[in-house]
């Protein structure tokens, strides 16, 4: 068997749209904003006397004072934190985490300090951390993602607001939790060992990254399912055969397995627009690549790019959120 242009892997570090998929992801910046307190001024009936008086935004405190609260309170120094206004109400709150004995911990501060509290600890040891968010028009939601330098070991921690209380919605899930730069999804980033088949020793060998996408149904997290359907029903797509044209000369082009004597397309859609077309190599001595490709449609309308094939199988359910 020769599979060429693939490297059997068992490091893993990988890049995945601004993250690393396993070991340390890259690091993001932080903008720091200053809250400039508003003033009104009121007018006395009885005395025609003006009062300036301060608005609400007074009792909002700024980001190094609430990193200050929270290692205050835990005698520990903040390996990451995030200072955002999580409700949309112009206060900004701050989530901050650490390792301990190799166990994050994940803390919270409200903008006025009254709240300062642990909402999750890991569950297993991990070797780093680093905070992510996810903003919709009404809210923003904030992930402590964990890893491992080494190995498949990750996962997510994903927290709310809710009437001034910090919600833990997701706690240690398993994979790597983030938006898309351009706001359209909310992923979670799975690892496997699902490349390859290799038939000399009946196993699989090639290690895969795939995306899940997960979106917010007002009180929980759900995957948007992946459901299989038929080629015909694929080909009543526009621009489907033109899509799937471009899909086999790019297959015949690679040659990922030599002697190849079949290749088994599968077609896959989901709710928010994404489609995949699983691509399984065959070779004559039973070893099997697969390979899938990531379109988009709208409406009856497939966009007419096939991208780069990613390694790995698709499944109707990968992150682990569906009943």
């Amino acid at each position: 068997m020769k599979l060429r242009k693939y490297i059997f892997l068992t490091a893993t570090v990988v890049g995945v749209t601004g993250l690393v998929a396993c070991g340390k992801p890259a690091k993001k910046q932080k903008h720091i904003e200053t809250k400039q307190a508003e003033t009104t001024v009121e007018h006395s009936s009885d005395s025609g006397i003006e009062q300036e008086t301060t608005s609400d935004a007074d009792s909002e405190f700024g980001e190094e004072e609430l990193r200050k609260k929270i290692e205050e309170t835990t005698g520990e120094t903040l390996q990451d934190s995030i200072y955002v206004d999580m409700d949309h109400d112009g206060r900004k709150e701050m989530l901050g985490a650490f390792m301990k004995d190799d166990v994050s911990q994940l803390w919270f501060c409200s903008s006025d300090k009254n709240i300062c509290k642990k909402i999750s600890e890991n569950d297993m040891k991990m070797d780093g951390l680093e905070f992510t968010q996810i903003v919709y028009d009404d809210e923003t939601h904030i992930v402590l993602n964990t890893y491992r330098e080494m190995g498949t070991g990750k996962n997510f921690s994903l927290v709310r607001l809710n009437q001034g209380e910090p919600q833990l919605v997701l706690e240690n899930q398993y994979g790597y939790c983030g938006q898309k730069q351009d706001g359209k999804d909310v992923y979670v980033n799975v690892e496997a060992y699902d490349g390859m088949y290799d038939a000399s020793i009946d196993g699989m060998i090639l290690h895969t990254w795939k995306e899940a996408y997960i979106y917010f149904d007002g009180t929980e997290y759900k995957e948007y399912d992946a459901k299989q359907i038929s080629e015909e029903d694929f080909m009543k797509y526009e621009n489907a055969s033109e899509i799937l044209e471009k899909v086999k000369q790019d297959i015949s082009e690679k040659g990922s397995l030599d002697g190849v004597i079949k290749t088994e397309y599968l077609y896959y859609i989901r709710e928010n627009g994404i489609m995949n077309i699983q691509c399984n190599d065959t070779d004559e001595s039973g070893n099997i690549h697969y390979q899938y490709y990531t379109l988009r449609y709208t409406d009856n309308v497939i966009e007419n790019e096939i991208g780069e094939s990613n390694d790995g199988q698709i499944s109707e359910h990968m992150s682990g959120l569906s009943e």
